[in-house]
């Protein structure tokens, strides 16, 4: 659903209404040559056209147009907002561009400092930072967004595991999914797919499979207990840290493959 500041500003401009709609049409139907052209019908984009296409971009990964898109609004002079800020971040997350989106961050704080309470923007720079595998910077913008009173959410404590799944740092993983159901936070199946993920990079960087069988133990029953069931890139993680397992025992692969898969299913 459109934002009441979108639907406020196409009050003003209600030319860029029938704009904004044929991009999110675009963008529904993945053509984005059809989104470019439709912005290029535009004769004055204003803030709320720009960010459309931006996120237009970032959608159907066309990072370096995206950002030309930024660039221009910026050159133009037309003032961009949260949800501008939030779909660049999304870009820059995509391509790991973590200096980037701390630079652009720093802009954020020093002209338009209420951006960086937004949700989404937050998770755009946390999401970056997971993606560059800094799990110190990202603690550090967690810890300044608390201070700033805002609330860190399930989405970003995802971003947190993702970076430690970038670090092979599945014992952190597994403590940050505990340190979410302490905190009253339900994890979901992403999160501990991710989670698992980290497990089996760890085990692959540092080879210690009794490590291996309670990491798996451990993440197979808290989603038992918490009714989650796996979905297909869990049980491909899964898989993975079977085989993994299976080489460091030398039991044959296949076997323990078919082993997993028949645990999956009970």
């Amino acid at each position: 659903t459109r934002s009441d500041a979108v639907r406020a500003a196409e009050t003003v401009t209600p030319e860029n209404s029938f704009i904004t709609m044929e991009i999110q049409k675009a963008v529904r139907r993945r053509d984005w040559f059809q989104a470019e052209k439709s912005f290029t019908d535009c004769q004055e984009p204003n803030t709320i056209v720009y960010t459309v296409i931006i996120n237009a971009a970032a959608i159907l990964k066309q990072p370096s147009a995206g950002l030309g898109y930024f660039e221009a609004m910026a050159a133009a002079g037309i003032p961009a907002n949260s949800a501008t800020y939030s779909a660049v971040l999304k870009i820059y997350g995509e391509k790991a561009m973590w200096q980037e989106a701390r630079q652009l961050w720093e802009q954020m704080l020093a002209s338009d400092p209420d951006s960086t309470n937004c949700p989404s923007c937050l998770h755009g720079l946390l999401n970056t930072a997971a993606a560059a595998g800094d799990v110190d910077g990202l603690r550090r913008e967690m810890d300044a967004a608390r201070a700033r009173g805002m609330e860190v959410d399930s989405g970003h404590m995802g971003c947190l595991i993702k970076a430690q799944r970038q670090a092979r740092d599945g014992a952190s993983a597994l403590q940050t999914l505990y340190q979410m159901q302490v905190d009253g936070m339900r994890a979901d199946i992403i999160h501990f797919t991710m989670a698992l993920g980290a497990c089996v990079r760890e085990i692959e960087a540092g080879p210690n499979h009794s490590m291996a069988d309670q990491y798996l133990a451990w993440v197979l029953g808290e989603m038992s207990r918490n009714q989650i069931p796996p979905n297909k890139y869990f049980v491909e993680e899964h898989v993975a840290m079977c085989l993994r397992v299976a080489a460091l025992k030398d039991v044959p692969a296949a076997l323990r493959q078919r082993r997993c898969r028949q645990e999956i299913g009970r």
